[in-house]
């Protein structure tokens, strides 16, 4: 098998832009001029660097005791506004939060759901399997997967199915002797004064087999038999592939990556970088190629224009259009790709375009030289000249202008 190159030119003005957005949500100019000229391989280190060193503030916790969720989503999208390497962890964060879909519509207590988010941003970039294990102890997680009411002789079999089937196999690769099996050995757990306690007396104690390893497995033991098969790298590898790449990879291409993940030691943010660095990435139908999920768009268009909105506003705005963060609609997340600009989605990315180009009036620069930061280098022609013709048309207010802009289909794609 021939393993996939590694992008060797320097970055052009159009490769960073590139590489930011899948990376880091945006490219606002100061960063894609700080990137361009360098090669791949630094650029991405030097991001992963960052986000591996970067810290989530602690700020929201003054909030937190107001019960309101809508502080903790209007927080956690003033945080996707920070620094690019900050970004690129709040963007792998939120790659685990749709990944492990927990919503607050049941677990009800915004602590818990800060909790989780708390583990995905500082564990997210390190060993998938420190962060299965966590996950599957994680008190808003067991709430919402019903784990807590997982007990010895009376089975609960909704966390191991997800377990076995979203989060680290897929369909296919068990079966629902598995399952059972596998909900014995999770069984034991509470949620106590916010946090999650085992309880032995709960627990099934007996002899289980879980994917062919048997043993009186407990949930420690049965984590390690799902890591252990083969199946999990691959899975694993493809998700991560489709948190960077929009075509769907050829089973060559998930097998590399899934040996690269375990070269790795199954570190999720050297893998990634792994993938950004590859020709693969860089290919002229990966750009501009995929729908922007919500919160993408709503974090570009702000950072890009250099509009400040209120985060309240963006957090709104991305659920309008249909992504609110910790209310994913179901265990398997969002569904993401064309339902993304349905008719009633499409509407409020409208709305929010004019949203900000009406707070830019006034305080932007030249409408022309916002173009060079709004419009994509590889825009279609036919684009390109609708654009610069609305640049030409002085008779336009500028807040018009750029609302046509970032309401373009064009502008939606990443």
């Amino acid at each position: 098998m021939r393993p996939a190159a590694p992008r060797i030119a320097p970055l052009s003005r159009a490769d960073a832009t590139h590489l930011l957005r899948r990376l880091c949500l945006a490219a606002p100019t100061a960063e894609v001029e700080r990137f361009a000229g360098s090669s791949p391989t630094d650029a991405v280190e030097a991001l992963f660097e960052d986000a591996r060193t970067s810290r989530a503030s602690d700020d929201i916790a003054l909030l937190l005791p107001t019960g309101e969720l809508a502080y903790l989503q209007a927080w956690w999208c003033e945080r996707m506004l920070a620094d690019a390497g900050a970004r690129c962890a709040e963007s792998v964060a939120l790659m685990w939060h749709d990944h492990f879909a927990t919503s607050h519509d049941k677990v009800r207590d915004v602590h818990l759901m800060h909790g989780q988010y708390r583990l995905w941003r500082e564990r997210g970039l390190g060993d998938f399997r420190a962060l299965l294990h966590a996950a599957l102890v994680d008190p808003a997680l067991l709430v919402w997967l019903d784990g807590v009411d997982n007990e010895r002789g009376r089975p609960n079999e909704n966390l191991a199915r997800e377990l076995l089937e979203l989060f680290a196999l897929g369909i296919g690769n068990y079966t629902e002797r598995d399952v059972l099996e596998a909900a014995r050995g999770l069984s034991g757990w509470r949620v106590v004064r916010r946090t999650a306690r085992f309880t032995p007396s709960r627990h099934d104690a007996g002899s289980k087999t879980v994917l062919g390893v048997t043993g009186a497995l407990d949930t420690p033991g049965v984590v390690d038999a799902v890591l252990a098969h083969d199946a999990c790298p691959r899975f694993v590898a493809g998700r991560l592939w489709e948190h960077l790449m929009a075509r769907t990879p050829s089973e060559r291409e998930v097998t590399e990556a899934a040996e690269q993940l375990v070269a790795n030691d199954w570190d999720t943010g050297r893998t990634l970088a792994w993938l950004a660095t590859r020709e693969r990435f860089f290919a002229t139908d990966e750009r501009a190629a995929r729908i922007a999920i919500p919160i993408e768009f709503v974090v570009r268009a702000t950072l890009e224009t250099g509009v400040r909105l209120a985060p309240k506003q963006l957090a709104d705005g991305a659920a309008a259009m249909g992504q609110a963060l910790m209310r994913p609609p179901s265990v398997k997340g969002w569904d993401g790709g064309r339902r993304w600009i349905d008719s009633t989605a499409w509407i409020a990315r409208q709305r929010f375009a004019a949203r900000v180009a009406e707070a830019l009036e006034g305080t932007a620069p030249a409408f022309a030289d916002l173009l060079s930061d709004l419009l994509p280098e590889h825009a279609a022609p036919a684009w390109r000249a609708e654009v610069e013709r609305l640049a030409a048309a002085a008779d336009e207010p500028a807040r018009v202008r750029t609302a046509a802009v970032l309401a373009s289909a064009e502008y939606h794609l990443s």
